[in-house]
């Protein structure tokens, strides 16, 4: 039997005969199994935090059985913390370590909304191989035909990108998968030097810089979804979803 397959999120006995995926105790951040070195780290750490103060009633959900709170298979460990409350059906974090070679860390993180509400999907992804980032990726993904965001949502993401995209103009051509999903201001690069710095110190500023981003646009994406009014018994408002 997997570990953690009886227990919640935060460490104590789920109620006997809840169904996967069904709420357990209220979430509570607590010391991931995984280590990840910084900035990953603290980007972890600024996203369950961020959960925790900005949904209430936040409760931890057992992954479904696809999933479990820590899995090792053939050199990989994959953690995952997965929670709903408030304007959200789901929040997923999932992180994996690989000693290689070659050495793998991976941050994943999705925030999926009610579909009785209008909020986008907010999406982050870090891969960094071998001690180096080679993807960074945050955006709130349009849940409209359109790809469009609420101006509110695209004034902010300007905003808070600012000096990461100063630090970093280049960003990284979008996949054609990502044009289907992504909104016009997905931010998709891979950390490099600019300027006098050194190469690995330019890199680990820009790396620092895309953290910052991604955990200020969560705490973003929480102020506007706590502020977020069920569409209401409108059958086609919330089909279009």
């Amino acid at each position: 039997e997997r570990a953690g397959a009886d227990r919640d999120l935060t460490g104590e006995k789920s109620d006997s005969g809840a169904a996967p995926g069904s709420s357990a105790a209220a979430f509570r951040p607590s010391p991931f199994a995984l280590s990840l070195p910084a900035p990953l780290s603290t980007l972890s750490e600024s996203l369950v935090r961020a959960w925790h103060e900005g949904i209430p009633d936040a409760r931890a959900v057992a992954p479904p059985d696809e999933f479990a709170l820590v899995v090792e298979e053939d050199g990989l460990s994959v953690e995952n913390v997965m929670l709903a409350g408030g304007a959200f059906r789901k929040a997923h974090l999932e992180l994996a370590v690989s000693a290689g070679p070659p050495a793998l860390r991976v941050v994943h993180c999705v925030m999926y909304p009610r579909a009785d509400r209008d909020l986008p999907l907010l999406s982050l992804d870090v891969v960094s191989v071998n001690g180096r980032i080679t993807l960074a990726v945050a955006d709130c993904c349009p849940a409209t035909a359109d790809l469009s965001l609420p101006r509110a949502y695209e004034d902010a993401m300007d905003e808070l990108a600012a000096p990461l995209l100063a630090a970093q103009p280049a960003a990284r051509t979008v996949p054609d998968w990502g044009q289907r999903i992504f909104s016009s201001r997905c931010v998709l690069l891979r950390p490099s030097a600019s300027g006098p710095d050194d190469e690995e110190a330019g890199e680990l500023r820009v790396a620092e810089l895309f953290c910052e981003y991604a955990a200020a646009l969560c705490r973003f994406h929480l102020e506007r979804a706590a502020a977020a009014a069920p569409l209401g018994d409108d059958p086609a408002g919330v089909a279009a979803r």
